[in-house]
């Protein structure tokens, strides 16, 4: 259990790192759009650099179920094989410490905020596309 624990966050961490730099290359294909005519072709480019950063970020995961539901799991699979020992409080424990270390908006505002702001600026871009 305890592997598939450290499993779990290590893939949260490297997710958080893909988004970064997935964002960061959204964020040059969206400069790039900008050097389109405005118009429909613009449009097209900003709809074209969305679609290619999710699929791009589609098949990175090896398991594509949500953090959530793996460590929901996860906990239900403690809970029946450990019951109320004290090793299956430690191990519920440390569950409850990566949700709030990995999974809040605190966490996600730290790691993050690169991929935030370069997925708010190709909104804002996409948006004023429609101002022609």
């Amino acid at each position: 259990m305890k592997d598939e624990i450290n499993k779990i966050e290590a893939d949260i961490i490297a997710w958080r790192n893909t988004l970064d730099l997935a964002g960061v290359w959204l964020f040059l294909a969206t400069l790039g759009c900008w050097s389109v005519p405005t118009g429909w072709l613009r449009f097209v480019a900003l709809v074209t650099a969305i679609f290619l950063f999710f699929w791009r970020l589609s098949g990175v995961r090896e398991d594509s179920r949500p953090f959530d539901k793996r460590i929901g799991e996860l906990e239900l699979r403690i809970e029946v094989d450990f019951g109320d020992s004290d090793q299956g409080k430690s191990l519920q424990h440390e569950l409850i410490q990566m949700r709030k270390s990995h999974l809040s908006l605190a966490s996600f505002k730290k790691s993050g905020f690169v991929y935030f702001i370069c997925t708010m600026f190709w909104f804002i871009s996409f948006v004023n596309s429609h101002k022609i």
